[in-house]
């Protein structure tokens, strides 16, 4: 699927869920479409993940939904918690894509946004709670238990699942193998744990046997995350330039052509 026809289904979805105001910005557009492909991703790993089978058109609308959702959070966050985390941000664009997605009556968008915010805020108390009453040995170890339970946390969010006990274990004893071996085992390495944990789930998405990595592939992993990230805002930036410039060009044409 090329970039334009992604952007007329981003246009053409949002104005069937009543979330056209999203699409005004051009600004959104990149923040949007990266975010619906990284989500349609996730979605497919985890259904394979939960035994659930794919499903093209309703991943795709709900994909679409948590990017403008998501974008629309992003920009709450900068008028309003300008110090709130990205991650968290994220982690409410993606509840309430779904909650959007299920419900039959969604007339009231920034109502689901709320509920969706509301729900997150209270799962990350409910964290930081677990870690003050259940201190563990080291950082890394709280790290790796908190990031292994977001996962899940995500799992749900996305599919209405949470991931297995047995599949969260498995996560998280390659992960202790991974990091125990670390030199300052309280340093935070949080974004790191983040990164190599997608990739053990992406392997478990694909039917590849997880196994610990080195601490220099960790490093590797979570680089080329990072810069994936960047190359994929400023490659979707880009192409909203030229869409633009496309169309100040048509539109001089089409003036020329009145004249």
């Amino acid at each position: 699927m090329d970039y334009i026809t992604q952007i007329e289904e981003v246009a053409t979805c949002a104005a069937k869920e009543g979330l056209s105001f999203l699409t005004d910005e051009l600004n959104h557009l990149p923040r949007i479409l990266h975010t619906a492909n990284e989500t349609y991703k996730a979605l497919t790993q985890w259904r394979i993940i939960t035994h659930e089978k794919p499903d093209v058109e309703k991943d795709t609308r709900q994909a679409i939904v948590t990017g403008l959702y998501t974008a629309w959070a992003h920009e709450h966050k900068q008028r309003h918690e300008p110090m709130q985390q990205s991650e968290k941000v994220e982690q409410i664009g993606t509840l309430a894509g779904r909650l959007h997605c299920e419900q039959r009556n969604t007339n009231d968008p920034f109502a689901i946004l709320s509920r969706a915010e509301k729900e997150i805020t209270a799962f990350e108390s409910q964290v930081h709670t677990h870690q003050k009453n259940h201190p563990t040995k080291d950082a890394i170890t709280a790290q790796i238990k908190t990031e292994v339970w977001r996962a899940s946390h995500h799992c749900h969010a996305l599919t209405g699942k949470a991931m297995s006990r047995e599949h969260a274990k498995e996560l998280e004893k390659h992960l202790q193998k991974t990091y125990q071996a670390s030199f300052n085992a309280q340093q935070d390495k949080t974004p790191e744990i983040r990164s190599v944990l997608r990739h053990m789930i992406t392997q478990k998405a694909q039917k590849i046997e997880i196994k610990p990595v080195t601490r220099e592939e960790a490093a590797t992993i979570h680089a080329q995350a990072e810069a994936h990230k960047i190359q994929s805002l400023q490659q979707h930036q880009e192409q909203m330039k030229q869409r633009a410039q496309q169309r100040t060009v048509q539109q001089q044409h089409n003036r020329g052509m009145e004249l």
